[in-house]
């Protein structure tokens, strides 16, 4: 006769033995009728019904975060929850060691002196716990349930130390995915050093078991950005790896994987995006579809793409990301969140802001809901604010801000530099705003914290430095400003060195203040300065955009043909960075059709022109103020040439781009409405002149204008109530200003 115990052992060999063969679902069915089978004849509370609950909380994770091939049925367990269920069910198990077993408490785990058995089964079972815990994104637990079995398991260090090193490598994950703030990337590191240690004693110093270690240790440089310490790390694991003579598949990725990160590491991101590339590939045809690992190798190749500025590709790659981490791990995952946040920056960097706060509020809803009050959602409403003030949001990103500012207090105290960071923001969008004084007072605060915290010479001081001389030029204060700039290039120069990014870009805007200032000798040895070191440390689009400024500079000199070799030379090395279809190459041709039509070289000015705003239509499209602008020059400079018919005809397709981009209100819309009612008049179309000049008249004064103009305005109200047929070639040019526009 069968006994329930026989009958219980054949359904535990026969799950065992389908959990082998990765045959989840009718694993757990065994496991079930052995647990209840066991359980009516031995009782719940022993040890046997302990391992077969672990057994089945080891398959329910397995299932959470694992797709079977395509030809294999798909069995998953959606819901967290319905996993954390099972496994606090393994403790519940367990709860023989502790009379006093709380049912309510999931966290809390009281410790006895049992047989070491039932002690490793319970070590086991946190560490399970974990690893759960971990999958679910609740590191915090997770490193609870991973400390709890280190308790336990270092009693007996000597006959643990194997259990030891895997839990401690597991806790290093933890800390690895928690925020990726220093604090806990130093953590990760310690735990997986410690780990490390462990397995030597045990495996050797060239055991396979010793490359996942060595990896992750790099793993974690590399977010550290201590790339060239990760280096070593890397070749380590490589080279236990290549040591299995018949490696797995498994294998094979992981030493693509690091090769990839290597080729990165040395700049080489092309060949590292193609040996990732291959691993999706392996890993689709030959591996299952892993998603979680998939979306892991999808997130490097979006990083090694931002690397090389292709932020098309690096979205594509974030989105596939986004796409397999969903399915893997849930919607509310907080490596969703970490994936939303990047892809929010990547469509910032195109120019996307209402894809990139849709992201981002998504991004930060998760955090919320997952973390609180934490570092994470910080980071988050900072970076919504930057992005909402970059959309000219401004009511939105203030409120973002003041979240932002709040929480850091809250998490870091008053005086931390996070907070001053976050000043340093608020102050940009002030200054943004025109309120100066405002501005200025929380670069001020900012200052304030940052000295007392690093000291007069950093460069963190010098940043806010020059944020404040830059708001001061704006308020056209000149010399205040100059001296906030002295402030910053000594500060830079001390730090870095002359030959630095940051003391050519402070020595840019020096030379930019001279010359508002008239001061155009002095501008042009600033600028001369910034215009050699840009180019000895191989800037050469920031060397561009000076060499264009030292243009500008001859230009107000009249020293025509030295302005046009600046723009000629700038032009140069646009194109030979951007190609020919860059609204860079645009800027540059309109400063040098602009130089050559003062020297009356109308043809060749008129040709540049005319590829800038080919340019321009191509990169913004038709109805761009950026193409009207363009418009605008061409029309002047035909109706300058007399040439009227052609003249009108780009002054209407900017009159036309302006209404429809609602952006009327200007001095310049102004002056292109009364140029348009001069060529009107002069060809005898007095109507159409009076409607031109009616509508000019208007936004004249609604803008303010006709106040600081008394003259101009009461010249256009003699002309609209009765303009003197005698006097139809009169206009009012010479009345209003109408010069090219020179593009900053």
């Amino acid at each position: 006769r069968c006994t329930g115990v026989l009958a219980g052992t054949l359904c535990h060999q026969l799950a065992y033995s389908l959990a082998k063969n990765n045959n989840w679902a009718p694993a757990i069915s065994f496991y079930r009728s052995c647990e209840q089978i066991i359980s009516s004849e031995l009782g719940e509370e022993t040890e046997i019904v302990a391992s077969i609950l672990y057994s089945m909380g080891w398959i329910f994770f397995e299932m959470d975060n694992y797709e079977k091939s395509v030809s294999a049925l798909k069995v998953r367990v959606k819901k967290s929850v319905s996993v954390l269920k099972d496994c606090v069910r393994i403790w519940n198990a367990l709860r023989i060691a502790d009379n006093s077993y709380d049912e309510t408490a999931t966290k809390s785990f009281p410790l006895t002196q049992i047989q070491f058995r039932q002690e490793l089964y319970k070590a086991k079972a946190l560490a399970k716990l974990g690893e759960v815990m971990a999958i679910m994104s609740e590191y915090d637990s997770a490193i609870e349930y991973y400390e709890k079995s280190f308790d336990i398991l270092k009693k007996e260090p000597n006959r643990n130390r194997m259990e030891m090193s895997m839990v401690l490598h597991g806790k290093g994950l933890a800390y690895y995915w928690k925020n990726g703030e220093k604090e806990d990337l130093e953590q990760a590191m310690k735990c997986f050093e410690q780990s490390l240690r462990f397995k030597q004693v045990i495996l050797g110093f060239s055991d396979i078991g010793l490359a996942s270690t060595y990896e992750q240790m790099g793993n974690v440089m590399v977010e550290m950005g201590e790339t060239s310490a990760a280096v070593p790390l890397y070749d380590e694991a490589l080279r236990i790896i290549k040591q299995v003579e018949l490696p797995t598949q498994e294998q094979e990725t992981d030493i693509m994987t690091m090769q990839g990160a290597l080729c990165c590491i040395n700049g080489y991101y092309d060949k590292g995006i193609s040996l990732y590339s291959k691993i999706t590939n392996i890993m689709k045809r030959k591996m299952g579809y892993q998603e979680e690992k998939v979306a892991c190798i999808f997130n490097l190749m979006a990083k090694a793409y931002e690397k090389i500025e292709e932020h098309r590709k690096a979205c594509k790659m974030y989105e596939e990301c986004l796409k397999l981490r969903k399915s893997a791990v849930g919607s509310d995952h907080l490596k969703v969140a970490s994936t939303l946040y990047d892809m929010a920056l990547m469509f910032h960097k195109r120019g996307k802001p209402t894809r990139a706060l849709a992201c981002l509020e998504e991004s930060r809803r998760i955090r919320i809901d997952r973390l609180g009050s934490s570092v994470p959602v910080a980071e988050t409403l900072q970076q919504l604010g930057n992005i909402s003030k970059f959309a000219a949001q401004y009511g939105a990103a203030i409120n973002f801000y003041e979240g932002a500012l709040a929480m850091r207090k809250e998490l870091h105290g008053e005086s931390h530099e996070s907070v001053a960071d976050v000043l340093q923001e608020m102050g940009d969008l002030m200054d943004d705003l025109g309120e100066y004084e405002t501005a200025m007072n929380k670069f001020g605060d900012c200052l304030y914290m940052r000295k007392r915290r690093l000291g007069e010479k950093h460069e963190d001081v010098a940043s806010v430095l020059y944020a404040m001389g830059f708001t001061l030029l704006n308020k056209e204060e000149y010399e205040r400003s100059m001296s906030f700039f002295e402030e910053a290039l000594t500060i830079r120069i001390d730090v870095f060195g002359v030959e630095h990014s940051l003391v050519g870009d402070t020595y840019n805007i020096m030379g930019f203040i001279e010359a508002k200032r008239e001061e155009l000798d002095k501008a042009l040895v600033f600028l001369m300065k910034a215009y050699q070191i840009r180019g000895n440390i191989g800037e050469t689009l920031k060397a561009s955009d000076t060499l264009k400024n030292i243009g500008n500079v001859h230009r107000e000199q009249c020293n025509l043909k030295e302005a046009v070799d600046c723009y000629e030379d700038s032009l140069r090395m646009r194109r030979s960075e951007l190609g020919d279809k860059h609204d860079k190459v645009a800027d540059a041709l309109i400063s040098l059709g602009t130089v050559r039509y003062d020297m009356s070289l109308h043809d060749s000015a008129m040709a540049n022109y005319k590829e800038a705003l080919e340019i321009r239509r191509d990169v913004y499209g038709d109805f761009d103020d950026r193409v009207a602008s363009v418009q605008q020059n061409i029309g002047i400079m035909q109706f300058r040439a007399g040439n009227l018919t052609e003249a009108k005809h780009h002054l209407d397709e900017f009159v036309k781009i302006r209404r429809v981009n609602k952006t009327k209100e200007s001095a310049d819309y102004v002056n292109i409405l009364f140029m348009i009612g001069n060529i009107n008049r002069i060809n005898g179309y007095d109507t159409q002149a009076k409607a031109a000049w009616s509508e000019a008249l208007e936004i004249f004064k609604h803008i303010g204008l006709a106040k600081e103009n008394p003259e101009l305005a009461r010249t256009l109200d003699n002309l609209l109530e009765s303009p003197d047929p005698a006097e139809k070639q009169n206009t009012v040019i010479g009345k209003i200003s109408v010069n090219l526009l020179g593009e900053k």
